[in-house]
C-alpha cells in the first residue's frame, strides 16, 4: 500500500464499493446494453454507467427504452458524445448538467506539440512542422499524440516532413 494512502485507510474501510462500467454505444447492440444495465444494477448496489457515444442510442426506439431504464435504476448514468444534438431532450433531462468542452485553438495545439516533443525527446527538424501536425489533427490532442508516438517509434524521435507524410499515407490508406 502506498504511504500516502495509509493515513486514509480507516476512512475508506466503511465506504461501499462502486462499480463502473463503460458501454460503447456505437458498437453495442441495445438489447445487450439494456440486459447488462439491468443485471449489474441488481447485482451491485452502487453502479456508474458510462455511455460512450451516447448519441448512438437515438437509433430506433432505444431512446424511450433508455429513459425508462434510467428512471427505474438507482445507478448513475454519465454520457459522453461527440454529437450532443442527436440526444433527445428526454435523455438530456435525465443526465447530469452538460459539461461544455472545446477543442484547443491552433496556437494552443502548436504549443502543446512543442512541449510534448521536448518532453519525449523528439527533435523537430523545421519550425514549420508543428503547424502542419496541428492542421492534420484538426485540433484533436489524441490524434496529435498518435502522430508523435508514431514519429518516436518509426523515425528515431525525429519529426520531419517525411515522417508526417508517411503517417498520413498509412493513416489515410487504413481509413479508406
Amino acid at each position: 500500500m502506498p504511504k500516502w494512502i495509509r493515513p486514509y485507510q480507516d476512512h475508506w474501510k466503511d465506504l461501499p464499493t462502486i462499480h463502473i462500467r463503460t458501454f460503447d454505444c456505437a458498437n453495442t447492440p441495445w438489447d445487450i446494453l439494456e440486459q447488462d444495465i439491468r443485471e449489474l444494477s441488481k447485482e451491485y448496489g452502487n453502479v456508474i454507467f458510462h455511455l460512450d457515444e451516447a448519441h448512438m442510442l437515438a437509433r430506433s426506439k432505444s431512446d424511450e427504452r433508455m429513459c425508462m431504464l434510467m428512471d427505474r435504476s438507482s445507478a448513475l448514468f454519465i454520457a459522453t458524445t461527440s454529437n450532443p444534438s442527436c440526444l433527445s431532450d428526454a435523455v438530456k433531462r435525465r443526465l447530469s448538467r452538460p459539461v461544455p468542452t472545446s477543442l484547443p485553438t491552433n496556437e494552443e495545439l502548436i504549443s502543446f506539440i512543442h512541449r510534448r516533443c521536448q518532453e519525449f525527446g523528439i527533435v523537430i527538424e523545421d519550425d514549420s512542422l508543428p503547424p502542419i501536425v496541428a492542421a492534420r489533427c484538426q485540433n484533436y490532442v489524441s490524434d496529435c499524440l498518435g502522430i508523435l508516438s508514431y514519429v518516436a517509434a518509426e523515425y528515431d524521435y525525429t519529426l520531419s516532413l517525411e515522417s508526417i507524410r508517411e503517417f498520413n499515407f498509412r493513416f489515410d490508406s487504413v481509413e479508406s
